[in-house]
């Protein structure tokens, strides 16, 4: 498939897993691409007319069983009925977007742990800081000691 196959049934499935069953209208560009049938199964349908050369009429469950024959490398894919390939498509689909969450819910995990173990510790950070504080303000209190004795001296010589 191409990339651009690819996204349009992405998108299909999306806009598919996104409707609750209890829309009545849709909006005019919707209903356009799809007409009233489910988006996945359209997009489905017109992915495989344009790889077979051949056209599927219909994308609602006939009376009528549609075979799909195919000669070549994978031709054990596209064994059966219209619908049982349909119906082979949506499931890879779903399998494919629970391995995505699961690699998602993995990548996150993992990042998680590198921060945790790469990342800075701010009780720590916050600890040097007063420390490096406290040593600044005692170098200051020592300077100033210095500035007061040597004015001391100086004004003494005079």
């Amino acid at each position: 498939m191409t990339d651009y196959e690819y996204q349009k049934l992405q998108n299909a499935y999306e806009e598919t897993m996104s409707r609750t069953g209890e829309e009545e209208e849709f909006g005019q560009e919707e209903y356009l691409m799809y007409g009233s049938y489910e988006p996945l199964t359209v997009t489905i349908t017109h992915i495989l007319n344009n790889k077979s050369g051949i056209n599927f009429a219909s994308y609602a469950h006939t009376g009528l069983p549609v075979e799909v024959f195919a000669m070549g490398a994978g031709q054990e894919q596209f064994e059966g009925y219209y619908d049982k390939l349909i119906g082979q498509i949506g499931n890879d689909g779903s399998t494919f977007q629970s391995a995505s969450e699961t690699l998602t819910g993995a990548l996150s995990s993992i990042d998680n742990q590198r921060q945790q173990t790469m990342g800075v510790s701010s009780d720590e950070e916050l600890t040097h800081m007063i420390k490096f504080q406290s040593a600044y303000n005692a170098s200051s209190r020592f300077m100033t000691v210095i500035s007061q004795m040597t004015e001391l001296i100086v004004t003494g010589l005079k």
